[in-house]
């Protein structure tokens, strides 16, 4: 029984990790002089300025976010995905309903 665990134990060791992260689009705005920035962040607007340096005096915005489906690793960020089309989500939702003989 101990042999059985310890490869289990083995086993799960050797499976790869599945990663994926998100990707916030931030508008950071000056709140006298109305000069605006736009950022790309795994933080969300609540965790950047705790993590960069941030003025009193300017509001982070959330603009867009979407998920990134790998790891890091130090790469650049993923770009946002292409919206899809109604006409493609349509035919994709025909193709479902088809019996598959």
């Amino acid at each position: 029984m101990k042999r059985v665990f310890f490869t289990l134990f083995i086993i799960s060791l050797s499976i790869q990790a599945q990663a994926e992260y998100r990707v916030f689009e931030l508008r950071i705005v000056h709140v006298d002089t109305e000069k605006q920035r736009t950022t790309l962040s795994t933080l969300d607007q609540y965790q950047y300025p705790t993590y960069y340096p941030v003025s009193l005096r300017e509001r982070i915005d959330l603009v867009d976010h979407w998920l990134c489906p790998e790891r890091t690793d130090g790469m650049e960020l993923c770009p946002k995905p292409m919206p899809r089309s109604p006409e493609k989500e349509q035919n994709s939702i025909d193709q479902d309903l088809i019996p598959q003989g």
